[in-house]
């Protein structure tokens, strides 16, 4: 289990700028969480998953991507040293 970090591609605004989603696979179920962070798609490190440097608000934009990741990383990692079933709600 590890959250995956993305820009959603499929549904851009008018704009031209797409979401930022991150997706949690456990057992088999995949949940999906809009991060609310919008840039362009050029403006997108793949590699990376996070923004770029040539949006303006690159920083402000990774700060928000990773506390959302940090976040569902303490959450799947309590849930590896528990017995308990999982649920996560709104990340």
């Amino acid at each position: 289990m590890k959250p995956l970090i993305y820009l959603r591609t499929n549904q851009p605004k008018t704009d031209g700028s797409c979401s930022v989603y991150m997706r949690i696979t456990v057992k088999g179920d995949k949940n999906y969480y809009s991060l609310k962070v919008t840039v362009l798609p050029i403006c997108w490190d793949s590699d990376k998953y996070k923004v770029s440097r040539k949006e303006i608000k690159h920083e402000a934009y990774n700060k928000i991507i990773a506390k959302h990741l940090n976040k569902a990383e303490n959450i799947i990692f309590r849930y590896t040293i528990s017995d308990k079933d999982i649920i996560i709600i709104g990340i």
